[in-house]
């Protein structure tokens, strides 16, 4: 179908393979991977055109991840929908995905008198930030290890200014510019990727590793990218397609410090690659090549930005 209406907002997601449109009306429209009913209730796997998601409610903003997701209407109230079952695990095939998900929102009890200032959606968690920098988590952290069943008000050591939802894990950034680490850590996020067996923290720990208080933060399911005060862009985590470091390493544990030296309009952190777009709207990409992103079949993976010419795909 087409859109026939202005949209507001595109809201993409580094793992769930889809794309959601929030229109002025508050209707939302997707496309991509249906596999846990997250477009629609019909058991179709894929949609390659957009559809209209059959909500009663209007839309302000939505989060999702490959097996859940999350939205709020006009008056605040926070709706779940997706996955539906307990003790879950993420390898499955699309058919059973489909019979353990529903595409019909339930409003999530959220009670905090500073109001809601953040949602994100991860694999089988969701994560909420309230306005006062209170941090709280709902859903399976670390699979069949650490659960809330119902929305939890986690404690740190400080106020929290931003959240970011990994795969079993999130980070957080204070308002003193510290980054802090809760759940497992399977990419070396917070330690050096040694151990045996990956470590899980159930409380907060502070990521020790940068040296400079840091302004914002970005993540996937697997990496982080950290923006320092002083405009210094760094990044580490899985690194598949030298999307975190130039080296073959899988796991890069220390941060790496980008070259670039521009200004910072938004950033994006892929699964594989990512994005960096300044206040003159251009736009720099790193690490993966896959479908010619860099629009130059010659490279498959890099560190070094390379800037696009968006004069191609951008009016």
């Amino acid at each position: 179908m087409e859109i026939g209406e202005p949209i507001r907002k595109i809201v993409t997601s580094s793992s769930a393979n889809m794309v959601i449109a929030i229109a002025d009306s508050g209707k939302i429209y997707g496309w991509g991977s249906n596999r846990s009913h997250l477009l629609s209730s019909t058991d179709t796997a894929f949609f390659s055109s957009p559809v209209l998601l059959e909500f009663d409610v209007p839309v302000s903003e939505i989060s999702f991840s490959p097996l859940l997701g999350t939205f709020t209407d006009d008056s605040g109230r926070i709706y779940g929908y997706g996955w539906n079952q307990e003790g879950s695990s993420v390898f499955l095939e699309a058919s059973e995905s489909l019979s353990a998900s529903e595409h019909s929102p339930y409003e999530i009890a959220f009670q905090d008198e500073s109001g809601l200032k953040q949602f994100e959606s991860a694999t089988l968690f969701r994560s909420f930030l309230s306005n006062d920098g209170k941090v709280f988590i709902q859903g399976a952290l670390v699979e069949y290890r650490v659960n809330y069943q119902e929305i939890t008000c986690i404690p740190f050591p400080e106020k929290i200014v931003k959240v970011g939802s990994m795969y079993q894990g999130m980070i957080a950034l204070s308002e003193t510019g510290k980054i802090y680490f809760l759940g497992e850590d399977r990419f070396g996020i917070h330690g050096d990727d040694s151990a045996e067996y990956y470590p899980i923290y159930e409380q907060p720990v502070w990521i020790d590793k940068l040296s400079e208080r840091v302004r914002d933060i970005f993540v996937s399911s697997s990496s982080v990218i950290a923006v320092t005060e002083k405009g210094k862009v760094y990044t580490w985590g899985y690194n598949l397609r030298k999307n975190n470091a130039d080296t073959l390493d899988e796991i890069v544990s220390v941060p790496n410090k980008l070259k670039y030296n521009g200004s910072i309009r938004y950033c994006y952190c892929g699964e594989f690659a990512n994005i960096i777009i300044n206040e003159n709207n251009e736009v720099y990409v790193w690490g993966s090549n896959v479908q010619n992103l860099f629009l130059d079949k010659e490279k498959e993976t890099t560190y070094q930005l390379q800037k696009l010419d968006t004069s191609v795909f951008v009016k």
